[in-house]
């Protein structure tokens, strides 16, 4: 006559059981350090942020680069990085409707840190000539890119403002190590670009502690600021390429 008091007994001991394991699970879990952010994390948080700006568009520099044949350190496109960068800036170029008519001239900016500097913009230069494109490429710094042997361009300045170590709250305000180079107003009223490139990001995820929002927000500001005084102005605003993991903790530690 007692069993099933028993057995209700023993299922209610089993339930609480699993209650105080699951509870003991959660607390565990949200105790635990936020893990790193991924380029993948920040480039959604990027996406959700600025999917609705007018002066936007999205360009997916991310899912076909590959990082083993792509780079030769983990994180700089080499050779073939480059022109698979230029590439996909050309096709988004193509699709903007940016082209100039009637001779008109369209002055680009590309906007970043040492990708910028390094890679991709002698190549677009050689894809956007061959389009048929009459453009300028615009910026505080000259020259083209020289480490991954780029095809140079006769007569096509290729002046840009990649920043080699840059942080997205180093191009708003600048960086206190480099004060003489200036910061993101002076870069676009010194230039005032029909169109800006941006890639930026990657030394967030290297330098700081933010989690991917905190990112993501910044390169809000640094849309808004761009297009401030000239909302006709169109911005492509890339998902950052991919990278090696284990260089967050080398640059960390660094």
């Amino acid at each position: 006559m007692n069993e099933p008091n028993l057995d209700r007994v023993s299922i209610a001991q089993i339930v609480l059981a699993l209650i105080l394991v699951g509870a003991t699970a959660y607390l565990g879990w949200r105790l635990l350090p936020d893990p790193e952010p991924s380029a993948d994390q920040v480039n959604r948080a990027v996406v959700n942020e600025l999917r609705d700006h007018p002066s936007v568009m999205i360009v997916d520099q991310h899912s076909d680069f590959e990082v083993e044949e792509m780079t030769d350190d983990g994180l700089h496109p080499n050779a073939e990085g480059s022109q698979q960068m230029a590439l996909v800036w050309a096709d988004a170029l193509a699709r903007s409707g940016r082209r100039p008519t009637d001779g008109e001239t369209v002055s680009i900016m590309p906007l970043g840190d040492s990708i910028t500097a390094w890679a991709y913009r002698d190549r677009l230069a050689a894809l956007l000539v061959l389009d048929g494109w009459n453009f300028d490429m615009v910026g505080s710094i000259s020259g083209g890119a020289t480490t991954d042997g780029g095809p140079g361009q006769d007569n096509i300045d290729l002046d840009h403002e990649g920043h080699t170590g840059w942080s997205t709250l180093n191009i708003l305000e600048g960086h206190p190590d480099e004060p003489d180079a200036g910061r993101l107003d002076e870069w676009i009223d010194g230039a005032d670009p029909d169109v800006v490139l941006l890639h930026i990001g990657t030394n967030d995820l290297f330098r700081t502690e933010d989690g991917a929002k905190p990112i993501a927000n910044r390169v809000r500001q640094i849309v808004d600021d761009i297009v401030e005084d000239r909302p006709d102005r169109l911005v492509l605003v890339a998902e950052i390429i991919p990278f090696e993991s284990g260089l967050i903790d080398i640059y960390i530690e660094e």
